[in-house]
């Protein structure tokens, strides 16, 4: 997609020194030919001590609006998918420790001045989560993956295999336009990504919005 020098500009000062996944940055560049508000997802798992890794994320959103830009932020706090990579986060005490995570991030956005640029969202209330266009959808990603390659979490259940369908799922529900993650998660980020473009025009969820 060929785009203006000052668009260019503009996609430089939003990655800043940050790694593009697969260098795939084409769903930001659109966004900003278009001059269309940037839907920026930050996922959250909430397991083990808030800590301030959790904070690097809005920071970013931060210094992405300090530079002039327009944005929808999102912090997802996704228990399900820290509950299938290895029980990180205990089934019966998922819905405390997502409220407590929510509560947390509210007040940090509150905090650094980003209320009504940013918010926090915690994934059990999504729209169409769990509904029968989300399992489906989840069935048909499952198809097009081996067992080896979804095999980047740790554990040896199941279930974590099934956390970067997840992910690319969620991202796909909320409308993401790019995604924040850290460097851990990179090797879950690119096979959503990969899985995403290879079923993009097979999911779907009827009357969903942004």
């Amino acid at each position: 997609m060929q785009i203006a020098d000052k668009d260019t500009e503009t996609i430089k000062n939003i990655i800043g020194q940050d790694q593009v996944v697969l260098n795939d940055d084409y769903a930001l560049r659109s966004c900003i030919s278009e001059g269309k508000r940037i839907r920026v997802t930050f996922t959250i798992h909430p397991k083990g001590r808030f800590h301030l890794g959790f904070i690097m994320g809005l920071l970013k959103m931060k210094s992405i609006i300090s530079s002039g830009i327009d944005i929808d932020g999102i912090v997802l706090i996704s228990d399900t998918e820290a509950f299938l990579d290895n029980e990180k986060l205990a089934w019966t005490t998922r819905d405390d420790r997502s409220e407590y995570f929510f509560q947390l991030c509210s007040a940090f956005i509150e905090r650094l001045d980003l209320k009504g640029k940013v918010r926090a969202v915690k994934s059990s209330t999504l729209e169409s989560i769990f509904s029968s266009d989300y399992v489906l959808n989840m069935y048909k990603m499952a198809s097009a993956v081996t067992r080896d390659e979804t095999s980047v979490c740790e554990g040896t259940t199941l279930a974590g295999n099934l956390v970067p369908l997840f992910y690319a799922l969620n991202h796909h529900l909320v409308g993401t336009d790019v995604a924040i993650i850290g460097e851990d998660y990179i090797p879950i980020a690119t096979l959503a990504t990969k899985v995403y473009y290879i079923l993009a025009d097979y999911i779907f969820f009827s009357g969903s919005k942004r």
